[in-house]
């Protein structure tokens, strides 16, 4: 899937899906928010995440990562550690002070080793794909559980 490179938000489904306004689409519970700085990363991880069947926006700072959460809830959030503007660990400690926010199940990626992990799963760049899918379907699985159960 071709998208432009110059897009610092974006919104991603899985084939048939057409369109990148957050109006556009139905956030289900399989819906994941990636926040990285590096653009390639980001849409590397974006386009692996589509082709697992996951509804995946993006963001390229937390600021970006704040406007789109205003929005909409995804399941899950992919957030870079380190990025300007708004780094991952301030937007981390702003979602968890916002009680909508609260609830998202955050999943921290970094670059550094100096990091320490706290109550939140760290996975270290290069990430191992394989185990960041299955701590994001782990993450949505309860909740798809719930709102089947509903």
């Amino acid at each position: 899937m071709s998208r432009p490179r110059s897009s610092r938000r974006q919104v991603l489904g899985p084939p048939g899906f057409e369109g990148n306004s957050t109006q556009e689409i139905d956030y289900s519970s399989r819906s994941v928010l990636v926040v990285d700085d590096e653009p390639d990363l980001r849409e590397a991880l974006a386009d692996l995440l589509v082709d697992q069947g996951f509804m995946v926006m993006t963001a390229a700072s937390g600021r970006d990562a704040l406007e789109l959460l205003a929005a909409c809830r995804p399941a899950v959030v992919v957030l870079d550690v380190m990025m300007p503007i708004m780094n991952g660990i301030e937007l981390l400690e702003i979602m968890k002070k916002e009680p909508a926010l609260s609830c998202i199940p955050v999943l921290l990626v970094t670059a550094s080793h100096n990091i320490g992990q706290g109550d939140v799963p760290l996975f270290h760049k290069p990430v191992d794909v394989d185990r960041l899918i299955s701590a994001i379907r782990a993450c949505i699985e309860p909740r798809r559980q719930l709102s089947q159960a509903g």
